[in-house]
C-alpha cells in the first residue's frame, strides 16, 4: 500500500492527540514529542516502501552465457531423426520460433534475442504452426493472446503431435485467475513466465530448455539404437541421407502400429518393399542390433512417455503401445527401467 501525506494511518492519531490537548487534557511537550515520534515513524514507512519497489524493477542478477549447437555428426544425427527430412543447421545458433500479435512488442524481443538466436517471427498463431511443422525450430515462444489461434491452444497441438512433442515451449502472459490456470496447464507448455519479465531471464529460460531437449532426444536414440548409435568412429564416415530416411520411415512405421500386439519385422519390410532378409541385414548394419528389439525398445520408451503425461493410467497404457496382457506389461516395464509403471507416474507428480 503506498501512503501519502493526506492517507497516512498516523494523520488522525495526530488529529485526536492535538485536539486532547486543545482540552486541556495533555500537557504541551508530550503532544509535541510524540507528534515528532509520528513524523519519524512515518518517515521510515515511507523509505520502506521505497526499497520494497524495487523488488519488482524485474532486474536479472542472472549470468546469461549464449548457447551454441555445434553442427557435428551427432548433432547432425539428433536432427535428422527427429525431423521428416534431413536437417541441416546453416549456424550454431539456436532457431526460435517468436509468435506474438503485438507488433511492437515482438520487434523488441526479435531486436533483443537476435544476436543468440535466429528469430522467426509471426504474428498469427496458424502461420506458426505450419512453419513449426515443417523447420522444426529449437524453441518456440510465444505470447498467449495470438491472432489466428491462441498461443495454448497452439502449444497444445504441439505438445499432443508425435512430430512435434519434444519441442520445448514457452507461454507468456498476464498473471493467472483460477480459470486462466487451467487453460495453461491444458496448454501443456514447457514454462509459463509472467509479463513483464527481464530479457535475460527469457534466454536463460530459454537455453535451459533447448539443452535439456538436446540431451532428452540423444538419451532416446542411446536408449533405443544403444549406446554405440550416436557414436562416430574416425574412420566412419557420416550416414548417408538415404540412411537417415530409411531409419526414420521405420521409426515412423512403428509408431503409427504400435498398438499391433503383433507387429513382425514382415510387416515393416513390407512397407519398405523389401524383402525380410534384406531389410534385417541393413538394418543390423546402421544400428547395430535386431529389428526386433528396436520395435521392443519403441514400446518401452512410448509406455514411459504416456505414463509420465499423467494423462493415462497404468491400466490403460499397455493396450496403447501393444502389449495387452497388464501382468506381462509390469514385468517388461520393471525389467526395462528398473521401477514399476506406478512409480513412473509417481516420479512426475
Amino acid at each position: 500500500m503506498k501512503y501519502s501525506i493526506t492517507t497516512s494511518p498516523l494523520v488522525p492519531v495526530i488529529m485526536a492527540i492535538t485536539l486532547i490537548y486543545q482540552l486541556n487534557f495533555i500537557p504541551l511537550f508530550i503532544v509535541g514529542g510524540f507528534s515528532i515520534y509520528c513524523i519519524y515513524f512515518y518517515i521510515i514507512l515511507i523509505q520502506k516502501e521505497k526499497n520494497l519497489s524495487k523488488g519488482y524493477t524485474h532486474k536479472s542478477i542472472s549470468k546469461y552465457t549464449p548457447i551454441q549447437i555445434i553442427a557435428n555428426q551427432e548433432e547432425t544425427k539428433i536432427d535428422s531423426l527427429f525431423c521428416k527430412k534431413s536437417h541441416k543447421r546453416k549456424s550454431v545458433k539456436p532457431t526460435v520460433l517468436l509468435a506474438d500479435s503485438n507488433i511492437d512488442f515482438r520487434s523488441y524481443l526479435e531486436t533483443r534475442l537476435s544476436d543468440h538466436f535466429i528469430v522467426k517471427s509471426f504474428g498469427n498463431g496458424l502461420e506458426a504452426l505450419t512453419y513449426i511443422k515443417e523447420e522444426y525450430p529449437d524453441i518456440v515462444v510465444c505470447d498467449t493472446m495470438l491472432h489466428g489461434m491462441y498461443g495454448n491452444e497452439l502449444s497444445s497441438r504441439l505438445k499432443t503431435s508425435c512430430e512435434t512433442s519434444i519441442i520445448p515451449i514457452i507461454l507468456y502472459g498476464s498473471y493467472l485467475n483460477g480459470r486462466q490456470r487451467n487453460t495453461r496447464e491444458t496448454s501443456l507448455a514447457d514454462v509459463f513466465i509472467n509479463t513483464p519479465f527481464h530479457i535475460e531471464d527469457l534466454k536463460i529460460e530459454m537455453n535451459v530448455l533447448i539443452k535439456n531437449s538436446r540431451f532428452l532426444r540423444k538419451s532416446f536414440l542411446q536408449k533405443v539404437f544403444g549406446e554405440q548409435f550416436l557414436k562416430i568412429e574416425e574412420e566412419e564416415d557420416t550416414l548417408s541421407e538415404k540412411n537417415y530416411i530409411f531409419i526414420n520411415l521405420v521409426k515412423d512405421f512403428i509408431l503409427k502400429n504400435i498398438d499391433q500386439e503383433n507387429l513382425t519385422i514382415d510387416e515393416v519390410a513390407s512397407e519398405l518393399c523389401m524383402s525380410r532378409t534384406t531389410f534385417f541385414n541393413k538394418w543390423k548394419s546402421l544400428t547395430g542390433e535386431a529389428p526386433k528389439y528396436f520395435i521392443y525398445r519403441i514400446r518401452m520408451e512410448k509406455a514411459r512417455e504416456l505414463l509420465e503425461s499423467g494423462r493415462y493410467s497404468v491400466n490403460v497404457v499397455p493396450e496403447m503401445i501393444g502389449l495387452r496382457n497388464l501382468k506381462n506389461f509390469r514385468h517388461k516395464y520393471k525389467e526395462y527401467f528398473g521401477i514399476t509403471p506406478s512409480e513412473s507416474i509417481m516420479k512426475k507428480q
